[in-house]
């Protein structure tokens, strides 16, 4: 049985976009492309809060829909899954969040929650994949994961 929109939480998640070499490299000109992707994609979804890695190509990540939705994402360090863990368990009813993480974190805290992803999409996201938008909806409080559902769309381009 779902849990009716009143007593949930939905997150969308992803992955950061490409992003160049280096030491807390910037995103390449795709990745920016693939971030102003993320606002279309998004336009119609009542974003009320962002969370980010602390790493550079998440921050750039999710600025355009930051500044379109008048949002100051809040950071978590990726160092600190239990810190992740905590805040997304810690939303309240009704809340609509988008949570920008990496290849490893991201398919974690989806499944932390409870969810389970068709065709096996939470496993870790392969290096050259950048465009999956999963979409969460779970009981606020993760007190029920057997009623959390995952839908994985794509954003931008292939």
């Amino acid at each position: 049985m779902a849990a009716d929109a009143e007593s949930t939480v939905t997150l969308y998640a992803v992955r950061h976009a490409e992003k160049d070499s280096g030491p807390n490299p910037p995103l390449t000109a795709e990745g920016h492309a693939r971030a102003e992707a993320l606002v279309g994609a998004l336009a119609d979804v009542p974003v009320e809060l962002i969370y980010s890695s602390d790493y550079r190509r998440c921050l750039e990540t999710v600025a355009p829909l930051a500044r379109a939705k008048s949002l100051t994402p809040e950071v978590i360090e990726a160092a600190d899954p239990h810190r992740q863990i905590e805040a997304l368990h810690g939303l309240p009813a009704g809340t609509v969040a988008l949570l920008c993480g990496h290849a490893n974190t991201v398919p974690m805290l989806v499944q932390v929650l409870g969810g389970v992803c068709p065709d096996s999409q939470c496993g870790m996201i392969p290096d050259s994949t950048y465009d999956r938008l999963f979409k969460v909806t779970y009981v606020a409080g993760g007190s029920e994961p057997t009623r959390t559902t995952v839908e994985v769309s794509r954003y931008g381009e292939p």
